[in-house]
This record gives C-alpha cells, sequence and structure tokens, in this order.
C-alpha cells in the first residue's frame, strides 16, 4: 500500500509542475496523471477498503480483510484448521495472487510509461521529493 501511495503521490507533485503550462506536453502529462491516479485508485481498492468508507462490511473481495478474517478464524482455536477455514484460506490465497499480479503489471507498465513521459519533459524526478 505504501508504494501505491508514494506513486499517487508522485503523481501529484507531476500534476502541480505541469498546472500552470498551456502547452500540448503538459496537457497530455494531465491526462496521463489524470488517468494513473484513477489506475492507482483501483488498485488499491484490490487491496483495501476504500478510505471514505464508515461502518463495518462484509462479503467485499478486497485481499487483506479476506486475509485477516481467515487469520482470525485459525488464530481462534488451538485446533488443526478446520477444511471450511482451509478453504478459506486458499480462496484468500488467491485473491491476494491476482490482486499482486495486477499490482506488478501497473507498476512494470503504466507508472514506468508515465515515469518515462516525465523524463523526457525534464521535470522533477518523481522521486525526487518526498512525499
Amino acid at each position: 500500500m505504501s508504494r501505491i501511495q508514494q506513486a499517487n503521490c508522485a503523481v501529484e507533485m507531476v500534476r502541480e509542475q505541469v498546472q500552470e503550462h498551456k502547452d500540448s506536453t503538459a496537457a497530455q502529462l494531465r491526462r496521463e496523471a489524470n488517468t494513473l491516479k484513477k489506475t492507482l485508485k483501483l488498485l488499491a481498492e484490490k487491496f483495501m477498503l476504500p478510505q471514505a468508507r464508515q461502518g463495518m462490511f462484509r462479503g467485499d473481495n478486497q485481499a487483506l480483510p479476506q486475509l485477516s478474517g481467515v487469520l482470525n478464524s485459525l488464530s481462534s482455536s488451538w485446533d488443526a484448521p478446520t477444511e471450511t477455514q482451509l478453504t478459506y484460506l486458499k480462496y484468500a490465497e488467491s485473491k491476494l495472487e491476482k490482486a499482486l499480479a495486477e499490482f506488478n503489471c501497473v507498476f512494470d507498465i503504466n507508472v514506468r510509461k508515465f515515469h518515462e513521459l516525465v523524463g523526457r519533459q525534464r521535470l522533477h524526478s518523481l522521486r525526487s521529493k518526498s512525499c
């Protein structure tokens, strides 16, 4: 999650740098930044509930809450895990694997592409400031 937050912060810094510029390159950077922010938001929601959400929710498909539920279930007893607990564990692991695969894809393709675009425009590096 911290890597997603850092990427969001870096994208926001780039948006601030090109906000005043009116040329077509700045417009392209703003479009790409907006698209990447949306992608990162959707990616974060694969792992955790949206932060603006209030209350207790069940049945969500985020990977980390499902793993947490399995951990709570397994740690509630000293007995050997039941078939149901093992099934939930396998399901949670598969959700996490899918989310991590998407995470890697977004960072390998989308974030790298944006970073290269920023580098071609000779803006401050995405890692030059801490978020």
